[in-house]
């Protein structure tokens, strides 16, 4: 039996990311006690680092050139990258004795370069990002746009996702959808492709604990919103492009024009750039511990996503038999192979398609049909994706490496 190293270096939690998908697998390892795999996660390598907000230094800056202006912010960042991308110290020699060294981000892949160079196992290495891991730092975690961004640093972080992928033995992604992000990038696709002839990619579909979230007839009425009957439509996630977000205000313009018995119910932070609709049957909750609830007690949720891997939200929505519309993009479109399905595809972009797909969803309510396609979601979630089938399926996978 294999011994495994789950190289995870920061702390596990039922959230999103590589903390929660990697939470639900240790729970899973721990209720069955299996003792070949081993988390990193020891406190002496847990590191807490707060990412300070950049000052503006408006004096500074009213009386500086432009250049000197891009010339301080350029060496910031490359101070900040220098700081997160820095290669692990201190003795690591611990490793040589695991078959198999598992990494889930890219970040973490390059810091161990040094530690790596004398390891004789195997290196695995999944990336949770939808989009490739040098978009995500920029747009997400920096908050710059990606084609400003100085183009130095920007290669600098392209060639580490480079590197990554190619220097790992394997690599692990839930279904081969989920590269869809990363083909975005020529140099990654073509990596992918010389992985995939060679039989280097392995694909292990993610499991969740179902969400026991009881209905709640008076949730909202509760809220001081009236629902009475009216097509209950939710939303949760961010507010921004990557998410669809934008989309799903031209959906919601469009629907709210049309039908006055719909109600939008929108959860998660309110953006600047995109700010809500404003309508009476657009109600936005802000950030909220209520997400379950408010899915639970919808009629349908809306995955309007420009670009995702594979959203933990439409595991979550299909264990609470909810109906899903959804965009037709990279691991949205796994689910397709389930013949009996509660879930209505758009092609991303297309409104036209949307609305037809909307159209359909709110004749079958009317009918009192809808809640059977929330049914068929909570089928194939028990069939493939709890964390008991995810958690053997990713035992499996490690005898499968050589």
């Amino acid at each position: 039996m294999k011994k495994v190293l789950i190289w995870n270096d920061y702390p596990l939690g039922p959230v999103g990311g590589p903390s929660g998908y990697l939470y639900n697998l240790k729970s899973y390892i721990e209720e069955n006690n299996i003792k070949n795999i081993d988390f990193l996660n020891n406190e002496d390598f847990i590191k807490k680092v707060e990412i300070k907000k950049e000052k503006k230094f408006e004096a500074i800056r009213k009386i500086i050139r432009e250049f000197k202006k891009q010339l301080f912010k350029t060496k910031k960042l490359e101070k900040r990258i220098n700081k997160f991308y820095k290669f692990y110290e201190g003795d690591y020699s611990f490793i040589n004795n695991y078959d198999i060294v598992h990494f889930h981000d890219v970040r973490s892949f390059y810091r161990a370069k040094n530690i790596l160079k004398d390891f004789k196992g195997i290196t695995l290495l999944s990336s949770h990002c939808p989009k490739t891991p040098a978009q995500e730092e920029i747009e997400d975690n920096i908050k710059m746009d990606y084609k400003t961004f100085p183009k130095k640093l920007r290669e600098r972080l392209e060639k580490i996702d480079q590197d990554s992928f190619k220097n790992a033995d394997y690599l692990v992604f839930p279904c081969k959808e989920a590269q869809e992000p990363y083909e975005e990038d020529k140099n990654i696709k073509e990596i992918l492709e010389e992985k995939y002839r060679d039989k280097k990619i392995l694909y292990v579909p993610t499991g969740i604990p179902v969400k026991h979230i009881d209905k709640d007839e008076k949730f909202f009425s509760n809220k001081g919103i009236d629902v009475k009957d009216k097509f209950i439509v939710s939303y949760i996630g961010r507010h921004n492009k990557v998410k669809g977000y934008d989309f799903l205000k031209e959906l919601g313009v469009k629907v709210l024009e049309k039908y006055s018995d719909v109600i939008f119910v929108i959860g998660g932070e309110i953006s600047e750039e995109f700010p809500p609709i404003e309508n009476k049957n657009w109600v936005e909750f802000g950030w909220t511990k209520e997400g379950y609830n408010i899915i639970k007690n919808s009629d349908m949720f809306v995955l309007p996503n420009e670009k995702t891997y594979f959203d933990l939200i439409l595991l979550e929505v299909l264990s609470m038999g909810a109906p899903v519309l959804l965009s037709e993009t990279g691991g949205n479109k796994y689910f397709k192979r389930y013949d009996e399905n509660g879930l209505f595809y758009f092609e991303k972009y297309n409104l036209e398609e949307a609305l037809e797909k909307f159209d359909e969803a709110y004749n079958l309510w009317k009918n009192r049909k809808l809640s059977l396609e929330g049914e068929k979601n909570y089928r194939i979630f028990k069939k493939d994706f709890t964390v008991n089938t995810f958690g053997e399926n990713y035992t499996r996978l490690y005898n499968e490496v050589k």
